[in-house]
């Protein structure tokens, strides 16, 4: 008989909800661009030969690559951030730019929601309970923590799989048929 390591196969996951710095990141980029647009264009269309027309010009031409660049360059560093909750076979696994935590399903006693906090609690048998104040992108901590909780009792009967996970996430019975 070999004794095979548990499965690291991840089920389901849930990103972080990154709307709320996209939207500021593209509104403020849509801003610059707009007012340093309108600016260059009034130097253009204008054909003075005023030197502060030109510097109001220049400083448009700015604004608009400044906007470019806040936009793009903003959104290409908040789409490069990779944090997630994972539900994996033996745990789940909360992965963070400052690191990963594993939480085994045999060390959860129970995961709720902490409605004051809006926050995702896991009780731990070891140690203080983990508390995740992220927002995951299409669900809530209210709508979360019934599911990983229904998860974490499935995990204690028997290993969960993806057909399993599947059918609880969609509310079908989930059952194995005998």
């Amino acid at each position: 008989m070999s004794s095979d390591p548990p499965s690291t196969e991840l089920l389901e996951w849930f990103r972080v909800d990154r709307s709320r710095g996209t939207w500021r990141l593209l509104g403020t980029g849509t801003i610059l661009v707009f007012v340093g647009a309108t600016l260059v264009a009034c130097g253009i269309f204008t054909h003075s030969t005023s030197s502060t027309l030109r510097f109001l010009t220049l400083v448009g031409a700015a604004l608009l690559v400044f906007g470019l660049v806040t936009a793009f360059g903003g959104m290409t560093i908040l789409l490069a951030q990779d944090e997630y909750l994972a539900v994996r076979v033996d745990a789940v696994l909360v992965r963070r730019t400052r690191g990963e935590v594993v939480l085994a399903w045999t060390d959860l006693k129970g995961i709720r929601c902490d409605e004051a906090n809006d926050a995702l609690v896991f009780e731990t048998t070891s140690d203080a309970a983990y508390v995740l104040k992220e927002h995951y992108s299409g669900v809530t901590p209210k709508t979360l923590a019934p599911h990983l909780e229904e998860l974490r009792r499935k995990a204690a009967i028997a290993p969960l799989d993806r057909a399993q996970v599947a059918r609880i996430a969609l509310g079908l019975p989930h059952r194995t048929p005998s």
